[in-house]
Order: structure tokens, then sequence, then C-alpha cells
């Protein structure tokens, strides 16, 4: 197997380096010059190769008709209606991979549809006892890393940014001035050493998203380590599928996540569109087991969503889908209410 990518890239496959760095961590990489040649140097050599496997969105489409090695692209979302035409030119020719069925476009053909995958053996049960909340992935507007912010200010938990600065303008206008290293700390991108216990110390990962997540790595690392996830309703991902599911709520809730870690509490809606998940709602909760993948246990339940997991009614029994809930970080589940 030849890998195609940047020169500080960890592989055990043949690499063939063309930009020395990713141009999100190192400014002086200018993008279209350098995927340029990343492009050309793989399609140069198609000859040589059964098969190319294309991870790289639209643009390695373009040379797909001039070789005659086939092409598989596995298309990680749509950054916008813009570039499908791209993708529809080359229908015909291309093998469409989709990483969720929700994800698949309508004007498409696909030949299968493959959910990404992580090596569980790199990760381990987290204690959750960190006592911080963690945001884990690129600084960009879309990952709701200024709401992340707001969430810790409003209930007083320490958070912790960890991944590359992937819009700077962002980063220096709405997250650096609010690093004070004690509510809120920056520790850069975090290797595959530090990964695994900074997502597993923390109380929660807050993955506060303001687009359509395609599919959140994050989310799924969080869970192998037994933390709990707090997502925004634009995980389409987590709707569809067995993977992984979230729970929503209101954001003046999560001041009841500090007192009651490390057990899942209370979720966050940032967006000011809080869900209407009031005393007379009903739905289904439902949890996922993260080590097979399949569906462990799918309740009816019948009242607000918003309370601490723990924290009985006063009165009252404690309700089943709350004893679920209180157990998530224990046995590595992340769960969701939904209506109907």
């Amino acid at each position: 197997m030849t890998l195609f990518a940047t020169a500080d890239s960890v592989t055990d496959a043949h690499l063939v380096a063309t930009a020395p760095r990713g141009y999100a961590e190192d400014p002086e990489v200018d993008a279209k010059v350098w995927e340029a040649l990343h492009i050309a140097a793989a399609f140069e050599r198609a000859g040589e190769f059964d098969v190319i496997h294309n991870s790289f969105d639209f643009l390695p489409l373009s040379y797909s008709r001039l070789v005659a090695t086939p092409v598989v692209t596995t298309i990680h979302g749509f950054s916008s209606e813009r570039i499908v035409p791209v993708f529809e030119r080359y229908n015909d020719v291309g093998y469409y991979v989709a990483i969720s069925d929700t994800d698949r476009h309508h004007g498409l053909q696909y030949a299968a549809t493959i959910h990404h995958g992580i090596d569980m053996r790199q990760f381990e049960l987290g204690t959750g006892d960190g006592g911080y909340l963690l945001f884990f992935g690129r600084i960009h507007p879309d990952k709701g890393t200024a709401e992340a912010i707001d969430v810790a200010a409003r209930i007083g938990v320490p958070l912790v940014i960890a991944g590359i600065v992937q819009d700077r303008s962002y980063f220096e206008r709405f997250i650096e001035p609010r690093v004070d290293d004690v509510l809120v700390r920056y520790v850069g991108p975090v290797g595959v050493e530090e990964r695994g216990a900074l997502l597993g110390g923390a109380s929660a990962l807050l993955h506060l998203v303001n687009f359509d997540e395609p599919f959140g790595f994050s989310v799924v690392e969080a869970m192998a380590c037994g933390t709990p996830v707090v997502a925004g309703v634009a995980v389409r991902w987590a709707r569809s599928s067995v993977t992984a599911r979230a729970v929503f709520s209101s954001t003046r809730r999560m001041r009841r996540l500090r007192p009651c870690t490390p057990q899942v509490r209370s979720i966050v809606q940032p967006c000011g569109r809080p869900l209407k998940r009031g005393s007379g709602s009903s739905g289904w909760l439902t949890t996922t087991s993260l080590s097979t993948g399949t569906l462990s246990r799918r309740t009816p339940v019948r009242g607000s969503a918003t309370r601490c997991a723990s924290e009985p009614a006063q009165g009252r029994a404690v309700p089943r889908w709350r004893q679920l809930l209180a157990g998530a970080h224990r046995d590595g589940l992340v769960v969701t209410v939904r209506s109907g």
C-alpha cells in the first residue's frame, strides 16, 4: 500500500510526501500549490496501482477520466451544494462511498456505505475525574469552539481546548482573548500518546457544532473512553445509526453538570433554539453498546430530559431513563431521547 500524504505523517504504508505539513498547521504552506502537487503525484503514478482511494474531496475526480485505474472516493460530507456538480460530472466513472446513509446525496450513485471506525486498542476507559470539560477538534466556527467556552463560563467548569487552528481570524477574535489558563486552557493539537488521557479525564466532551456534521471522530473517541458527549442537534449521523447517540437540552441546565459529575447530568443546545422537552414530552431513550455497536436498550420515556441523572424529583422514585443516564459514563454509553 502506498500513502500520499504530508511528510510528517505516521504510517506503516509506503509514504509518498509532497507537502511538508498540512496547510492548516503551517501558514507558510500555500493550499492551492500543495494541493495541486499532492494530487498530481498520485495520478502520475496511477498505472502502478490496482485502485486509487481518494479521501481528498472533489478535486481529484477531475483527473479520474485521464487514467485507467479505478478511483474510489469516500465522501466526507458536502461543504455546500456548490461542490455537488463535480461529483455529478463523474458519477458514471467514480465509485462513491458514503460515511453514513443519512449523508448520501439524492443526486449521486453510491457503491457502499462504510462507517468510520477507530482502533479500540488505542483507547482505555477513563475515570472522568479531571474536573474539566473538553473541546476536541479543529478550531473553526462550524465546530462551535466559542459556544463551548460560553457553556463552560456559564456553569463555572474549566474547559480544555485541543485541536488545530483552522480559522486563524476566528481564533484570534473569539477564542484567544478568552484563554486565561484558569477557566479556559488551549493545549494545541494533541497526538495519539496524549489523546486517551485527555478524553478519558474529561467530565464531558462538548461537540456543539453549527453545521450538519456528517461524522464526528471525537464523539466516538470520547465514547471509547467512557466520556459522555454533549452534542449539538446538527449531528446527523448520531440520529441515523447505532454508532452513537446524544442527549439534548438547553444551556441553562448545564449548571447541574459540575456537582453531579462524572455521570451524564444535563445537556446543551447552545444555539438559541431550546428543544421542546417539557414535562409532557415523550419518546424513546436509546442506549448503544460501544463495544459491539448494537442497540442494547430501548426504553419508552415520558417527562423532562433535563434533570440531573442521579437526582430524583422530590418525593418521587427515579425514573428508568434517569437510571440509564446515571450509568452512561460507567458503561461507556451515550444516549438520546427521541420524540415519537
